[in-house]
């Protein structure tokens, strides 16, 4: 009988990214720009760098003890006679994980029922949020595969919109290239280098997620081979994705908007330019990344 909970390529991927854009890109944006202007893209994509130095030691600590307990399993076994850090580390780490959940599951709540007369009664949120994570928990028990393929479903189409969000942000675009090369060197001359490096830790959280490869590593086919393919993989598309939809924001929105926004820039923004289209597409969006963030990091919390 073939063995049902294989992931393939594709599946690992979609796990990765599903866990790395989970809303992240909505909300530090803003707050890039208002500390950098102009270079918010290319500090996003100095924080991709960074985390794509984090995912390389992963890749070789994920080969190397194929242990689907990840951060925590490392370190236990690394230094297998310090038992108090290790428990330490690993409630932090479940901690960390409940609370990554928590945030989803009310982000994917606030969206969801944006629409609706009862989007501001707190009660109904929270309802949301738990039936969300009920309905996954009954996915990842149900089966890993067809977790596995939802997730595929989820994460290339939030690809897709997100994509489509950047794309029409430049199309629409009032800069032209001129001024923003201009207002760009302006910017670099002026702006710290140390505020770049904190946009770039900043943005760091955006890419977390790719670690919960490690925990399928149980469930995947060839990890020596498909580890580091996914990763690899998930980091850098990941960072092409926040880079262009954070060029398209900084084309197309004003950098005072982006400013004043800060959280809800990209909605607002897209909004004003492509009116309700817009607003509809960066929720669905968003329902999606949490969506999925919701689904990969469910998965890897129960590992």
């Amino acid at each position: 009988m073939p063995n049902e909970k294989n992931l393939g390529f594709k599946e690992l991927v979609a796990i990765a990214v599903g866990g790395m854009i989970g809303g992240g890109i909505f909300t530090i944006l803003g707050i890039s720009v208002s500390m950098v202007g102009l270079l918010a893209p290319f500090a996003i994509v100095l924080g991709g760098i960074i985390a794509f130095f984090a995912a390389y030691s992963y890749v070789k600590l994920g080969v190397y003890y194929k242990d689907e307990g990840a951060t925590y399993a490392f370190f236990k076994r690394t230094y297998p006679d310090s038992h108090m850090a290790a428990s330490l580390i690993g409630w932090y780490t479940i901690f960390g994980y409940i609370s990554t959940l928590a945030l989803y599951a009310y982000t994917f709540s606030s969206y969801g029922i944006s629409g609706f007369e009862f989007a501001n009664n707190e009660w109904v949120r929270k309802a949301v949020a738990i039936g969300i994570l009920w309905i996954f928990a009954g996915i990842n028990l149900w089966s890993v595969k067809g977790m596995g393929k939802l997730e595929d479903i989820m994460v290339y189409a939030k690809l897709f919109i997100l994509l489509l969000i950047s794309l029409a942000l430049i199309y629409f675009g009032k800069t032209d290239l001129k001024t923003f090369s201009e207002t760009l060197t302006q910017d670099f001359s002026q702006t710290p280098l140390m505020s770049i490096l904190i946009v770039a830790s900043i943005t760091f959280v955006a890419y977390e997620g790719f670690q919960l490869v490690i925990n399928a590593v149980n469930e995947m086919d060839d990890p020596e081979k498909n580890i580091p393919r996914a990763i690899y993989t998930a980091v850098l598309l990941v960072a092409f994705i926040y880079f262009i939809i954070s060029m398209g924001a900084v084309l197309a929105i004003p950098v005072e908007d982006l400013m004043k926004n800060k959280e809800y820039a990209l909605a607002s923004g897209a909004s004003e330019i492509m009116g309700v289209l817009g607003q509809n597409l960066v929720i669905i969006g968003a329902i999606l990344a949490t969506f999925s963030a919701i689904s990969g990091t469910m998965f890897g919390s129960s590992r």
